[in-house]
């Protein structure tokens, strides 16, 4: 995010809702004064942008299943596609999700539109690691993990502060009597965007 260092930075911030109500916790606040330049897009919805030439270029917006706040950005212009995915997990929920939410990606006639260029994250582009466990998969086999122990064992999961959401609200809501405690910024993302809420002790 080189670009919102730089100090004349103005531009207007396009994102996701989790994406924007996060910054101000980024970098421990440092965006903060950017709150006013954001723009959310709601998942499958579509908003026409006006660039600095005057063009108009249509952005749906579509969730990732990566971190909270991912999002992948079709753009259309000009008679053109293009579909930005950023870091994403492509799994069948989410493909399942995508096509039976929104229309975006097939014509009146019920065929599929073309895509004219797609730029991927492709960090686990390898064929060694073609198979990946669900985000359920993983939390499932987590939970397994810990209630295999004695209840009165201790743990100690490195949690990096966003991407794992999943697994703290899924320990907490598992374990709702254990002594549990999180770092404070993935607590402050979790009581952020999950609904409703959970506490940990």
């Amino acid at each position: 995010m080189r670009g919102l260092d730089n100090p004349s930075f103005c531009s207007t911030i396009y994102c996701s809702e989790v994406t924007g109500r996060m910054l101000p916790f980024v970098k421990t606040g440092k965006y903060e004064h950017l709150q006013s330049n954001i723009k959310y897009i709601p998942m499958f919805e579509s908003i026409t942008i006006r660039t600095h030439q005057g063009d108009c270029v249509l952005v749906t917006a579509f969730p990732a299943n990566h971190c909270a706040g991912s999002t992948m950005f079709l753009f259309e212009f000009k008679g053109r596609r293009v579909l930005y995915t950023g870091d994403l997990r492509a799994d069948d929920s989410l493909m399942s999700d995508i096509l039976s939410t929104s229309d975006v990606f097939c014509n009146s006639f019920g065929s599929v539109k073309q895509i004219d260029t797609v730029y991927i994250d492709t960090t686990f582009c390898d064929k060694k690691l073609r198979v990946f466990p669900s985000k359920n998969q993983s939390l499932a086999a987590l939970l397994t993990a810990i209630s295999s122990r004695s209840s009165t064992a201790t743990f100690s999961l490195n949690f990096l502060s966003l991407g794992y959401e999943h697994l703290v609200v899924g320990i907490a809501n598992r374990f709702p009597n254990q002594n549990t405690c999180f770092a404070r910024t993935v607590c402050s993302i979790c009581f952020l965007f999950v609904n409703p809420p959970f506490a940990a002790g």
